[in-house]
């Protein structure tokens, strides 16, 4: 038979519980603001398919560039967020891996995702290395470097539409 619960272990997963679901708010909301922002930048860089090739190369170069250095500063903020919210799963597994977390399994305080943490937690303690991300946040890092190659490739574009556009220096 497992020991009752303590009210303060349930406070604890609670308090657990509601740092997670804040953690996961603010990362979907840098997500959002990011690709709102990347959203924008691509309309900017459907009015310059119709600029003149010279002008119009010179601006998809410009905002191809900004776009970059956004999806780049925006990767490490989203590496640390996911880096704390893995930080809150794994005090919420390791308590409920205590005597009194296991009673509040056994008593239905937890949530389908609480039996998924201590799955993992126990699945993490038998590897050789724990995960210095969480999956969340991983997913979200793939959305921006996804969206760093897309603008490499218009930048290349770009710089072609400037290649071409340049005036031949052979025929002088």
């Amino acid at each position: 038979m497992t020991a009752a619960p303590e009210p303060h272990t349930l406070e604890l997963l609670k308090l657990y519980r509601r740092e997670i679901g804040h953690e996961l708010e603010l990362l979907a909301e840098r997500m959002l603001w990011y690709v709102t922002c990347q959203s924008f930048l691509f309309a900017a860089i459907g009015t310059t398919l119709d600029a003149s090739a010279h002008h119009g190369a010179k601006l998809g170069v410009l905002i191809s560039v900004l776009a970059i250095s956004i999806s780049w500063n925006a990767a490490p903020s989203l590496r640390k967020q996911g880096v704390r919210l893995l930080a809150w799963r794994r005090k919420m597994s390791e308590l409920l891996l205590t005597e009194h977390g296991r009673a509040l399994l056994d008593l239905g305080y937890a949530i389908p995702s609480d039996r998924q943490y201590v799955a993992s937690a126990k699945a993490q303690a038998r590897a050789s290395g724990a995960a210095e991300i969480d999956a969340t946040s991983r997913d979200r890092l793939t959305i921006v470097y996804l969206f760093s190659v897309a603008w490499v490739l218009v930048l290349s574009f770009y710089a072609w539409r400037i290649w071409e556009a340049w005036p031949d220096v052979s025929a002088l």
